[in-house]
């Protein structure tokens, strides 16, 4: 899972209330992103660093497509349009130099 957020609290109350049995399994991964937050004020969630910069999703799908071998991966994309523009061009790549089987699903908005 890569989620981005503007505030740190923001991932922390999402992690504690929403995501606190998927962040203790062994199979759940999760990279977490406060692109408004200075990295000295960022508390970590337990086992999870909170990253204080915008993801680089074309290189995360791609690592992933790649990790995955010939199974399958789900992208989930919600968010402001670039983002979304930005995580559909990185399954493209995907699904053309790796072997996985990507499906992607989104949901843009704008303000």
């Amino acid at each position: 899972m890569i989620w981005s957020a503007k505030q740190s609290s923001f991932l922390k109350t999402i992690c504690r209330e929403e995501l606190a049995e998927a962040l203790g399994r062994a199979d759940f991964n999760a990279s977490l992103f406060a692109t408004d937050a200075v990295a000295d004020a960022v508390d970590n969630i337990e086992n999870f660093k909170i990253q204080t910069h915008r993801p680089d999703l074309g290189k995360m799908i791609l690592d992933i497509a790649n990790d995955a071998g010939t199974n399958n991966v789900a992208v989930l994309s919600c968010g402001p349009i670039a983002m979304v523009a930005e995580a559909r061009s990185a399954v493209v790549d995907a699904m053309k130099h790796t072997r996985a089987d990507v499906d992607y699903f989104e949901d843009a908005f704008g303000w």
